[in-house]
């Protein structure tokens, strides 16, 4: 009987020699492993979105040694150019960070389209400063978690005014008008209620639906109007900035929670200062673009009045009462009462 527990406590420590060796090989593997993903973004390369992924990639690089490699991707090339598509891409692990205008994920889940209420927030910074670690933040990050999404952060897109190839001086001046938007109902839903004609138009189409007629005008950044030679079309821009509509950074969050802590700490740090660089050149370049558009390109801004800003507000009052009846009061007042 003595000689059969001494034979099994030494089988018992053969294994544990064998099962501490197989961890040491595991935990080599896993420090030594490279991680190969997918950055994308809906702008092109010449956008600070797609400069900001590269600059994340080059820091990531360099301080894990090469284990994270991140490939940077612009013009929603990866979804083939489909909105959708790139939504779905990002939340299946086949993309694993996107940014995208806050606007396109409404479709995904309306209570993700909080931020691109028309006539709701100032200001781009008091989306991307004011509310960062605030409730309603927190509460947009539970609703990406949902969706198996992490959030990164927020980055700058900018206030979006309206280009036309007639004049729009006024809230009055938007009666008819054949306006392109994306696919996004509060923005048709909006358009509607300002007596405008919304058309949704992918943006492959809207520069051709511009020089024939199609559609009378379009709403943007600045930069991307500039990006996009908007002005060879629309020599008019109303500057009523009707949405300040931020940029939104997700991470597939099975993508994310794979990753070691110390390779984690690296992804954070080289997206938040990535994102801190992207929000000040954005803003310039708005404002810079802004400033060329009637310098270099000839085009007229005609500023909006307060009196018109007013009636704006006015009718987006039944509009944003019918989105609460869809994500609910005590969510949009999340929003609303902390802004």
């Amino acid at each position: 009987m003595g000689k059969i527990l001494k034979i099994t406590a030494l089988a018992v420590m053969a294994v544990g020699l064998l099962t501490g060796c197989g961890s040491s090989k595991n935990e080599k593997a896993s420090a030594d492993k490279v991680y190969n993903f997918k950055y994308e973004c809906v702008l092109n390369e010449a956008s600070p979105w797609y400069k900001m992924g590269q600059r994340m990639a080059k820091q990531m690089k360099e301080k894990s040694n090469g284990r994270l490699n991140m490939e940077v991707y612009a013009n929603a090339q990866l979804a083939g150019g489909n909105q959708q598509k790139g939504l779905e891409n990002v939340i299946n692990n086949v993309t694993q960070v996107d940014c995208r205008s806050s606007m396109l994920w409404q479709v995904m889940d309306d209570k993700l389209g909080v931020w691109a209420i028309p006539f709701f927030y100032d200001s781009t910074n008091q989306i991307l400063t004011d509310m960062k670690d605030k409730e309603g933040y927190n509460a947009y990050k539970k609703a990406l978690e949902a969706k198996g999404l992490h959030l990164a952060g927020l980055v700058e897109y900018g206030p979006r005014p309206i280009a036309s190839n007639v004049p729009i001086k006024s809230y009055e001046d938007m009666s008819g008008k054949k306006i392109r938007v994306a696919s996004v109902q509060l923005h048709l839903d909006a358009l509607k209620a300002f007596g405008a004609n919304p058309m949704a138009m992918n943006w492959s189409e809207m520069y051709t639906g511009l020089q024939q007629g199609t559609v009378s005008g379009m709403e943007a950044p600045y930069q991307v109007m500039i990006e996009n030679t908007i002005y060879d079309v629309c020599k008019n821009y109303y500057d009523c900035n009707w949405v300040m509509d931020p940029g939104v950074v997700t991470v597939n969050a099975k993508f994310y929670n794979s990753l070691p802590d110390d390779l984690r700490k690296i992804f954070d740090e080289a997206f938040e200062d990535s994102r801190k660089w992207e929000i000040a050149e954005y803003q310039k370049l708005n404002k810079e673009a802004r400033d060329k558009i009637v310098s270099q390109y000839g085009c007229t801004i005609n500023p909006m009045s307060e009196a018109d800003h007013q009636k704006f507000k006015d009718a987006m009052k039944p509009v944003i009462a019918n989105y609460e009846k869809k994500v609910g009061k005590d969510y949009l007042d999340l929003f609303r009462n902390k802004k």
